[in-house]
């Protein structure tokens, strides 16, 4: 038999090494893929809550904008509204008068309405009675995503009509996706725009 010499080729070894180290890369390509994925996921998880929370602070600062003074006192029993609330305010705050803070806010609509605000097991609750007593809207506000953990309004009001009434609301909330918890404030001012004293 006749020996080959100065064969090109590679040896096992070469192979092997070759292929564990295209194998380490391979894996190492996949797992920064799939955090990127991750990452990616919850991020947009976080965009849509937080474009959740913006559209209910657009919704109830277009309401608490056109909020009218009251001129007489919503009588159902679930607004609480009948004692000691001075109907010359636009804004009133867990049955209280004056300015003050509080995790309830009632106040009349454009629509003439009654309207509380309030937070229910950790979603946004927005309650309208019309002046006879029937409901015309209630309902959550928030996607199960989003969790709102404390909620404050404070009423900034006086009878005199020496102050543009006006109300800040401050509220935590937490945004799940994936597994991951983000934890934001936000926090707005809004004065009502009804001139007609």
């Amino acid at each position: 038999m006749r020996e080959i010499k100065n064969q090109l080729g590679y040896s096992i070894t070469e192979i092997i090494v070759a292929l564990s180290i295209f194998v380490v890369v391979i894996t190492l390509s996949s797992l920064i893929f799939q955090q990127v994925l991750i990452g990616q996921k919850k991020i947009i998880g976080g965009q849509n809550g937080q474009e959740s929370i913006r559209y209910l602070f657009e919704v109830i600062s277009k309401e608490i904008r056109m909020a009218k003074r009251f001129t007489n006192i919503c009588s159902d029993t679930r607004y609480a509204l009948t004692v000691g609330v001075n109907p010359n305010r636009v804004f009133h705050v867990d049955n209280n008068i004056g300015n003050v803070t509080g995790t309830e806010l009632y106040f009349k609509n454009k629509d003439k309405e009654c309207v509380k605000y309030s937070l229910d097991t950790g979603n946004f609750k927005i309650e309208r009675i019309m002046e006879d007593g029937t409901n015309s809207a209630n309902g959550l506000m928030l996607p199960e995503s989003v969790k709102i953990t404390d909620l404050k309004f404070k009423v900034v009001d006086s009878t005199d009509y020496s102050v543009q009434p006006k109300v800040t609301i401050k509220m935590d909330y937490e945004i799940t996706t994936g597994g991951f918890v983000n934890k934001l404030t936000m926090q707005t001012t809004v004065s009502a725009r009804y001139y007609s004293y």
